[in-house]
C-alpha cells in the first residue's frame, strides 16, 4: 500500500509542477536563450525528483530511522533547487518583460518569486527539521508544499477566492491569465 500512495504523490507533485509550468508559458510570448536556459534548470531539477523520492520510499521500507534522515535530507536539497531553478527563471522574466505576452502586467513575474522563495526556504527548514526532530515533520512540509503550488499555479494574486478573503473580491482580481 506505502508503494501506491507513493506513486500517487509522486505523480500528485509532477502534476502540480506540470500545472505550474503550462500557467507561466501561457503568459511568455517568446523565448530567448537565457529563458530556454532557465526553463532547462527548472527540467533539468525535475528529473531528479523521482531519484530522492524512490530514497524515502526504500528507506520507509527499511525502518531504520538514520537513512530516513539521510533521505528526508536528499529530498529537501533536491525540492530546494527546483524552487530555486523556478525562482532564477521568475526573476529572468521580471528583468525582461518583453518576452511575455502584451497583456501581461510588467510586474507579474516579479510578484512571483516569493512563491518560489518560500519553496527553497521550506524545504531547507523541512530537511534540517527532518534530520533533527523527526523524518515525519520534513514529510509533512514536503506534502503541503505541493498542494501549497498547487492551488497557486496560476499566480500567487489569482489563488482561488476562499484564499484571498472578501476583500480582493473587489479588486477585479481574475482568474484569467490574459487578465494579468
Amino acid at each position: 500500500m506505502a508503494d501506491v500512495s507513493g506513486v500517487a504523490a509522486s505523480y500528485t507533485y509532477l502534476a502540480v509542477i506540470w500545472l505550474n509550468h503550462k500557467a507561466a508559458f501561457t503568459r511568455i510570448r517568446e523565448m530567448d536563450r537565457g529563458l530556454q536556459w532557465a526553463n532547462l534548470a527548472i527540467l533539468a531539477t525535475l528529473a531528479l525528483v523521482p531519484w530522492p523520492t524512490a530514497v524515502i520510499a526504500e528507506t520507509a521500507r527499511t525502518g531504520n530511522l538514520a537513512d530516513e534522515r539521510v533521505a528526508v535530507a536528499l529530498y529537501a536539497i533536491v525540492g530546494a533547487l527546483l524552487c530555486l531553478s523556478w525562482l532564477v527563471f521568475f526573476s529572468y522574466l521580471a528583468r525582461h518583460p518583453d518576452l511575455t505576452r502584451e497583456e501581461v502586467d510588467d510586474e507579474y513575474f516579479a510578484r512571483e518569486r516569493p512563491r518560489a522563495l518560500v519553496g527553497v526556504v521550506l524545504y531547507v527548514a523541512a530537511g534540517i527539521a527532518g534530520v533533527l526532530i523527526h523524518p515525519l515533520v520534513a514529510s509533512v512540509v514536503f506534502l503541503l508544499l505541493p498542494a501549497f503550488y498547487g492551488l497557486t499555479s496560476h499566480g500567487f494574486d489569482q489563488r482561488p477566492a476562499f484564499f484571498r478573503g472578501a476583500d480582493n473580491d473587489a479588486t477585479g482580481t481574475s482568474d484569467d491569465p490574459k487578465s494579468s
